[in-house]
């Protein structure tokens, strides 16, 4: 900074070193009398009496003077010249003091700024936006013309009279302060852009989008900002439409994802994530829907990449189940993004079709049994009758006939299990494969399993071949195990795994068989009552008695005897005829071997010529029940009483012949079925 005294014509007086080499010399002795040039500022007077220095003062109010200088090789410079008046004691004005400051890099940022000032007012105005200059003070000095078009004031009362923040929403002034005073900050962290709520005339409120940048070197901040409002409305809207659709595809109780061409899941709906216990996004759908290690065979992804919308059915080897698949392309661009899928569980409606299916064919099936057993009223098969029971049985065969379920045939010995099982396996879909019948009674114990299950050369002495067991003949056939009650608990195990799909093995083997048959069962024995002795597992009884069927005794349908001993007779090779009194003997007979032993007595009298019949016990009027003492304890028992005595041990006797079949019983005893059952509760008779 350089410091002069000179004379009122701007000729240097004195100066020191720094102003001497402002003006390009070494020494300041150098510059004496060099001239300012201060008389062309203000105009001294030709006389030298310095009022045209003194006028200067007088207008400006200060001394300060904005002048070029030349240095001594001719390069000018700007310089401001702070001046001193120094008044001699006679009241002129011999000299001035002043400084001199070289402000030429000052002027040429000055120009600088004034050139960069017109080209931003230029682009201030033309932006396309509403943009304003905020002082920082936060009073905005400067709007352009589509500031006033948003908001709607005149340009006089905006610039230079309004704050910025009373154009903001209220609730959104102390985050737009804290922004304005962090961003004047040295290392301010205000963001450069920002949404906020903005005030426009008449009170209407719009979303608007704020840009901001700071104007280098002052405290004002540049603003433009965007009308969002419809976009924030259609955001709120989507928004609102996302969350309903979200809300619809997490309840939804079916499967919905989506996954891309290469298989690969990018979105599941909360129910697929709780089925496959985890997010699976981004692993492959058909590994984590069904388990498989390569695309499902049933997929047909190029198709629906091509445009189209696909539905299938499909069982899944993951868990068993059924599924209705839909599967349709997202479209984006004109082109297929990736897939929709949505899967919903149909498996208990496909088990209900399944069964309405399996009743309908059992109906045909039954209904069409039934037509047969109904055209042949008197037999069917190879079985005689026409009485009430028997028809029945005929009704109970068809049924069992059209079913795959066990069958259990209760009868005394001769009264043709046998031949209903056989009927059974005839009206049967395995009427094509083996019936093998099999006598459990007289199977030795220690040859049951080999018999049952066969066995393999070498598996005992005297095995010197395979051979196959019952099982294995009756593989797509039927079982027939008569005298079922006689087998032993351990091959009651051994039977049930098989029955039930566990397989078996061969004697001597380790190989495990699996093959498919029907168990029918005949017995004479109550079967609830060897489970009660524990003599049967309840598991095996409960396995092989899913149905029942009862063949009545001979003696309690005597009304088909004519009709069984024509049969009987045509099958002789020789005729046979019964005079009338032997046929008379017939209906008399109580018949204890049932039909067996009337085709063994005719067989006889067409040989022999002779009539062998036992003979009925003594005081047993139904082929009896053992004798009944109608002789009380003590001489004094009353009639009354002893009737009572009689009337409840033939009403036992007849329940333990017939299982405590009380319809039957009934039926025998010619008596109602109501009343049966008041003697039963009078006399306290139970089943034991």
């Amino acid at each position: 900074m350089g410091i002069f005294r000179a004379d009122v014509s701007g000729r240097i007086l004195d100066l020191n070193l720094a102003c001497a080499r402002m003006f390009g010399y070494d020494f300041p002795d150098q510059c004496i009398y060099l001239d300012l040039g201060l008389s062309r500022v203000f105009g001294v007077a030709s006389d030298g009496s310095g009022s045209g220095l003194e006028a200067f003062f007088e207008e400006k109010g200060h001394g300060f003077i904005d002048k070029e200088f030349v240095q001594k090789d001719g390069t000018r410079f700007f310089a401001r010249v702070s001046l001193v008046l120094n008044t001699g004691f006679n009241g002129y004005l011999p000299h001035v003091e002043g400084i001199i400051e070289d402000v030429s890099r000052r002027k040429e940022r000055e120009t600088s700024h004034f050139e960069k000032e017109e080209q931003y007012r230029g682009l201030f105005e033309n932006t396309g936006t509403a943009t304003f200059v905020v002082e920082e003070s936060m009073v905005i000095s400067r709007v352009n013309d589509t500031f006033i078009s948003v908001f709607g004031y005149p340009r006089e009362q905006v610039e230079g009279r309004i704050s910025w923040y009373d154009f903001v929403h209220p609730e959104d002034v102390p985050m737009m302060r804290s922004y304005h005073e962090e961003r004047r900050k040295e290392n301010g962290t205000a963001p450069t852009e920002y949404e906020c709520r903005a005030l426009i005339r008449g009170g209407v409120q719009k979303q608007i989008l704020i840009k901001v940048g700071m104007i280098p070197n002052t405290g004002k901040s540049v603003v433009s900002l965007m009308d969002i409002t419809p976009r924030k409305e259609a955001e709120t809207a989507l928004a609102d439409t996302s969350a309903r659709l979200r809300s619809f595809v997490n309840a939804f109780k079916g499967f919905i994802y989506t996954s891309t061409r290469e298989y690969k899941i990018d979105f599941m709906n909360k129910a697929m994530v709780e089925r496959t216990g985890y997010d699976a996004t981004g692993r492959f759908c058909y590994s984590v829907l069904h388990g498989l290690g390569s695309p499902c065979p049933w997929c047909r992804v190029d198709e629906v990449f091509r445009g189209k919308t696909l539905s299938w059915e499909v069982k899944s080897p993951l868990d068993g189940r059924w599924y209705y698949c839909v599967t349709s392309p997202e479209v984006k661009n004109g082109q297929v993004e990736r897939q929709h899928s949505t899967m919903i569980d149909f498996t208990d409606r496909k088990r209900r079709e399944k069964r309405l299916l399996e009743d309908k064919a059992f109906l045909e099936k039954e209904n069409l049994y039934l037509k047969k057993a109904v055209g042949q009223t008197y037999r069917l098969g190879n079985i005689i009758g026409k009485s009430v029971a028997m028809q029945s049985v005929y009704s109970l065969i068809a049924k069992a006939g059209a079913t795959g379920a066990s069958v259990i045939v209760q009868g005394e010995s001769g009264t043709g299990k046998e031949l209903v099982a056989r009927a059974i396996h005839d009206f049967s879909d395995r009427k094509e494969h083996n019936f093998v019948p099999v006598n459990c009674s007289a199977i030795p114990e220690d040859l049951i399993e080999s018999e049952f299950f066969g066995y393999k050369k070498g598996a005992f002495s005297h095995a010197d071949r395979d051979k196959q067991g019952f099982l294995d003949v009756a593989h797509q056939g039927t079982l027939f195990l008569d005298e079922i009650g006689d087998i032993g608990l351990t091959l009651q195990g051994k039977l049930l795994r098989a029955i039930d799909g566990g397989g078996y093995s061969p004697v001597g083997s380790t190989e495990v068989i699996k093959n498919d048959f029907r168990i029918v069962g005949a017995t004479n024995k109550d079967l609830s009552q060897l489970v009660e002795q524990g003599l049967m597992r309840s598991d095996f009884y409960f396995r092989i008695h899913v149905l029942s069927i009862h063949l009545p005794p001979l003696r309690e349908r005597k009304e088909d005897l004519s009709l069984l001993i024509d049969y009987f007779c045509d099958k002789m090779p020789d005729a046979c005829s019964l005079p009338g009194n032997i046929l008379e003997r017939f209906h008399d007979y109580h018949w204890p071997g049932n039909v067996r032993e009337l085709q063994n007595v005719l067989n006889r009298y067409q040989t022999l010529n002779v009539l062998d019949l036992m003979k009925k016990p003594e005081n047993s009027k139904n082929g009896g029940a053992g004798t009944v003492s109608l002789l009380g304890s003590s001489s004094g028992e009353s009639l009354r009483s002893m009737v009572n005595r009689l009337e409840k041990q033939v009403i036992l006797d007849a329940l333990k012949k017939n299982q405590w079949h009380r319809t039957r019983v009934a039926s025998l005893l010619d008596i109602d079925r109501k009343t049966l059952a008041a003697k039963i509760k009078l006399y306290g008779l139970a089943r034991r």
